[in-house]
């Protein structure tokens, strides 16, 4: 069963400006109510985009029920716990921004109750302190989604004692994206369901290969924590290669992908700083249809005949009018991105829901669709690397900054990962269609070789964005994850204290999650005993 609820912290925190001033996160933690902590399966908390609210009748402290995804516009996940985590302090030096318009968080909670036992409380949720100042470093997330849903992967066969899938690569391509001369790590968190036996992350570097993320021999579903780093530090050009192995031999049918326990999941999540625009890497398969059933694969995804003749026409010839000057992938993306990103046959129907959509009006205000509005933030989830990520933010968009980005990022990249150049460059002209590709935010489509090339079917990784973090049940300062022996977060109060928790019966028809903050101190029995009060009036019923 899943619940999830909208907060808005200047609500939450009205003391303190979310809309006008940044703040750093320093401390995360799980706060599970004893009785009923055994059927907390996971929560993540995620960042929504301000243009989501209005349009999905978002409101402080309202509750969602069976979002069994997360919500739409809420795609930026913030903090990530699972059954087993462990608290996490960053080091004094390092937090993770929030505010300066980013006031409204989501909260997902997931709970397992296989007995489908009744009359069960719970007032479980998430802690977080904000640093008395801003910190030297900002922190990510980077996720590795190597498989959470049907879509993404075929289901395991039974009777397998360890049985593998292909791994999701992220090529040097995708690192050498960074605007750093690499990343330091702090922590890496493994996760998958019940069968998972072992969860690996290899790194390469110029071909050598430089052993395991994390050292693990045996996944335990019952203790999943962020671990400190086996290497500690990655530089650009490093590639990744996240790998998940299961034991199906207790199964009675073919186990699918998904968000049941029942089901299984591949997924991986690297806390670092400095924080970078690509820090997301996405597994997805190739799309064969679209909305309600039609044809919606883009350039990108048509058959190997096809996509030449695609390729060599967009990336190599000059577009017309205004747009001679440059490529006429540029002028498509500009006057059509959804044509050019995901097929005629979806930029068809979303044109008849919301009229002509284009590169500006899409990034500064997102787009209709048959499900209901897409917010700027999750355009880049259905497809990374549309939108500037600055002009995005500030929904500052002009033509000039549209078709220089469409021109010298999303073109060069998209075009680059076949080998081709765009107009007027055309010293690249010979189409290389690769095994498989990634698309990385601010990068595009990149290629990478494998000695053994599997079918080009097998998929495409996806680059998007994520960030996270945590601390101790009692307030105790633990050392931080990935620091040095001994380093310690600031010994100052937090800033402030916020909480962010499930008041309820669970299976009730109305569940209540409760926010509130305690600036310059901490609350945390007070508020407690105030959510278990809260929740038993909802038992009585």
């Amino acid at each position: 069963m899943y619940k999830c609820a909208v907060f808005d912290l200047q609500r939450v925190a009205p003391d303190l400006d979310f809309e006008g001033t940044k703040y750093h996160i320093a401390e995360f933690a799980p706060l599970l109510e004893e009785a009923s902590k055994q059927h907390v399966h996971h929560m993540l908390i995620y960042e929504c985009d301000p243009s989501a609210i209005e349009p999905n009748n978002y409101s402080h402290n309202k509750v969602i029920d069976d979002c069994g995804f997360m919500m739409r516009g809420c795609s930026a996940l913030v903090w990530p716990w699972a059954v087993g985590g462990l608290n996490t302090v960053l080091p004094a030096d390092v937090g993770l921004p929030i505010g300066k318009g980013k006031r409204w968080l989501a909260i997902q909670m997931h709970y397992y109750n296989p007995q489908l036992l009744q009359g069960i409380t719970d007032s479980s949720g998430g802690l977080l302190k904000l640093a008395p100042s801003l910190r030297t470093f900002e922190a990510g997330m980077m996720s590795l989604n190597a498989g959470v849903m049907d879509r993404q992967r075929k289901a395991l066969p039974v009777g397998e004692a360890q049985t593998k899938m292909p791994p999701l690569v992220v090529p040097p391509g995708c690192t050498s994206s960074w605007d750093s001369e690499g990343i330091d790590l702090l922590g890496v968190f493994h996760h998958a369901h019940f069968l998972g036996r072992t969860l690996n992350i290899q790194v390469a570097r110029a071909g050598e290969d430089l052993g395991s993320l994390r050292r693990e021999l045996m996944y335990d579903f019952n203790h999943q924590s962020m671990e400190a780093p086996s290497i500690k530090h990655l530089l650009l050009g490093d590639e990744l290669r996240a790998t998940c192995s299961y034991d199906t031999r207790s199964a009675k049918e073919p186990v699918a992908f998904g968000e049941s326990t029942q089901d299984e999941m591949c997924w991986f999540a690297l806390l670092y700083y400095p924080v970078q625009v690509m820090s997301d890497i996405h597994y997805s398969p190739p799309k064969e249809a679209g909305v309600d059933g039609s044809d919606a694969r883009s350039m990108w995804e048509a058959p190997e005949e096809e996509t030449i003749k695609l390729l060599e026409d967009i990336c190599l010839q000059p577009g017309s009018g205004s747009f001679s000057n440059m490529s006429k992938c540029a002028q498509l993306f500009v006057e059509d991105p959804v044509r050019l990103l995901m097929g005629e046959a979806v930029s068809q129907i979303f044109t008849t829901l919301g009229g002509k959509i284009t590169a500006v009006s899409a990034c500064n205000e997102g787009i209709n669709s048959p499900r209901g509005r897409i917010s700027t933030q999750d355009l880049e989830v259905f497809s990374p690397g549309i939108c500037p990520s600055k002009c995005r933010d500030e929904k500052s968009c002009t033509l000039e900054l549209m078709t220089e980005h469409g021109q010298s990022s999303l073109c060069k990249h998209r075009c680059g990962g076949y080998s081709l150049t765009v107009w007027p460059d055309v010293s690249g002209s010979e189409v290389k269609i690769s095994t498989n590709d990634v698309i990385c935010v601010g990068v595009g489509k990149v290629q990478y070789e494998e000695s053994a090339p599997r079918p080009r079917s097998v998929g495409a990784t996806a680059c998007l964005t994520l960030a996270a973090m945590g601390l101790d049940d009692d307030g105790a300062e633990p050392e931080s994850v990935g620091s040095q022996p001994g380093a310690q977060s600031t010994g100052s109060l937090p800033l402030a204290t916020i909480f962010l928790l499930l008041c309820g019966l669970l299976g009730a028809p109305l569940e209540n999650f409760i926010g509130k903050a305690l600036v310059r101190g901490s609350v945390q029995s007070v508020f407690r005993a105030s959510c278990a009060r809260r929740g038993a009036r909802h038992a009585l019923r």
